[in-house]
């Protein structure tokens, strides 16, 4: 093991997303056998969280993890949030940084999760029932704040988030993002149809956004739902191929970061979060 995976476990919570290798690929680049991260396929997400801290926990490194499969780590990422997380007192539970995320036209905090350890026996309890929030992961983190714990944003950005997404998991991402994130339609709006005629990404996202809009029933983080069935012959459109090694050398994670242009609207819509530059 290196230095810093003596530190650090390392889990990756899928649910079978295109860019899980790219993702594990991304993380072994920084030190870690591939025999040393775990990846958590567990539905619904409520129960992932749980099986992810079980696995910290046993393993009882000081700090644990969490990545979701459909984000790709930007290199020295891990070694740089264990030297931010080192800096907090023993009662921040958990920081996370930032993400560019293709959907959203810039960058926001989501899919990485950096936890000490020592408080994941609270954040189980605290983890809430399947079906009570759509966003549980949020939901727990709030229940450990209002117990007096400390989780931080820390201004780094990680790495992507949601590129070379298959078509399916595009389109379920976006239904869900119609109930969660309702009042950012203009800057979807925005955002997908400037890209749309040349990236059918995009195309599905707004086919799922308009069906999560209409779905008024019982809505839960779990892939199995029937309402997240997509079929993308429907529409004229081929689900894309496993990514295959040509394509995964050709994702060069940095020079996306660094010739981003973030959307306008964006910085409207999330006025608090530093600039692209200050983050970096």
């Amino acid at each position: 093991m290196s230095d810093i995976s003596d530190k650090v476990k390392i889990i990756v919570r899928t649910v079978g997303e295109r860019t899980l290798g790219a993702c594990i690929n991304a993380i072994e680049r920084q030190g870690f056998d591939r025999d040393e991260i775990a990846v958590v396929n567990s539905v619904p997400f409520s129960e992932a969280l749980r099986r992810s801290f079980e696995i910290g926990i046993n393993v009882g490194r000081d700090w644990t993890f969490c990545v979701d499969a459909d984000v790709i780590l930007r290199e020295g990422s891990i070694s740089k949030m264990l030297a931010l997380a080192e800096m907090m007192g023993r009662d921040t539970c958990e920081i996370q940084g930032y993400v560019l995320d293709k959907f959203f036209g810039g960058h926001r905090p989501a899919g990485n999760h950096f936890y000490r350890t020592e408080h994941l026996g609270f954040a189980i309890s605290n983890i809430p029932p399947e079906g009570i929030d759509i966003r549980p992961e949020y939901c727990m983190l709030q229940s450990l704040r209002s117990h007096g714990l400390r989780w931080e944003q820390v201004p780094y950005l990680v790495g992507l988030h949601d590129f070379y997404q298959y078509y399916g998991d595009i389109f379920r991402k976006n239904f869900v993002q119609a109930r969660k994130h309702a009042y950012l339609r203009s800057l979807f709006d925005a955002v997908w149809s400037a890209a749309q005629p040349s990236d059918i990404d995009f195309t599905v996202a707004e086919i799922g956004y308009q069906a999560g809009a209409k779905h008024s029933d019982f809505l839960s983080i779990d892939k199995r739902l029937a309402c997240f069935a997509f079929s993308p012959s429907e529409y004229d459109i081929r689900e894309k191929e496993e990514m295959n090694l040509s394509e995964l050398a050709s994702v060069d994670v940095e020079k996306i970061i660094r010739t981003w242009q973030v959307a306008h609207e964006h910085s409207i819509f999330f006025p608090e979060i530093p600039s692209l530059t200050k983050i970096v």
